[in-house]
């Protein structure tokens, strides 16, 4: 019985992912198709919780992306497969991570893809030669401003974009969290 509401499952979701996909293949430029010809919204994307719901532009929407997308001219692909957000990894103290991040972003406005940025927060951990300048101790004065300077500066750099519609904190392992875990 489990594994037949497993395979039923599946199948919805395959079916699902197939009429998406569908529906941003229209959407998503041709290749060669220069931003011109393709429709861009002038405004911001407007992002709304309904329950468990997000609802993009007035739309449910089910959210769905997978990380490792490294070029920007594999957004447009990434988009014809069915993926509805574009997650954008950056380490902040990297400037060849930020230009790449930005390189994505800027790919991901011709079909119009929000997207969320991904933060390794263990990058800001460490200085450029890996030693660590700060312990991961949330009652330490030292870790709230290097925690806040690491916020500050990719807000400051990629908060006003038009699409962005969330932030994900990656890499919080326990291996570099500080005893006493009480204050967590």
């Amino acid at each position: 019985m489990r594994t037949t509401v497993l395979v039923y499952l599946l199948m919805v979701l395959l079916v699902a992912a197939a009429a998406a996909a569908g529906a941003q293949e229209a959407a998503v430029p041709v290749a060669g198709e220069t931003a011109s010809e393709a429709e861009l919204p002038l405004a911001p994307i407007e992002v709304a919780r309904d329950g468990n719901y997000a609802v993009i532009d007035g739309e449910p929407t089910l959210l769905v992306w997978a990380r490792g997308v490294q070029s920007p001219e594999d957004v447009a692909a990434y988009a014809r497969a069915g993926f509805t957000v574009l997650y954008v990894s950056l380490s902040p103290g990297d400037e060849e991570s930020l230009a790449q991040a930005q390189a994505l972003i800027d790919a991901a406005r011709p079909p119009a893809l929000p997207f969320v940025i991904g933060i390794d927060t263990e990058a800001a951990l460490f200085d450029q030669e890996r030693r660590r300048i700060v312990e991961m101790e949330p009652l330490s004065q030292d870790y709230r401003d290097q925690v806040a300077q690491v916020v500050d500066a990719v807000v400051a750099r990629f908060g006003d974009e038009p699409h962005l519609i969330g932030w994900v904190l990656e890499g919080l392992s326990l291996i570099h969290i500080s005893e006493p875990t009480r204050p967590y």
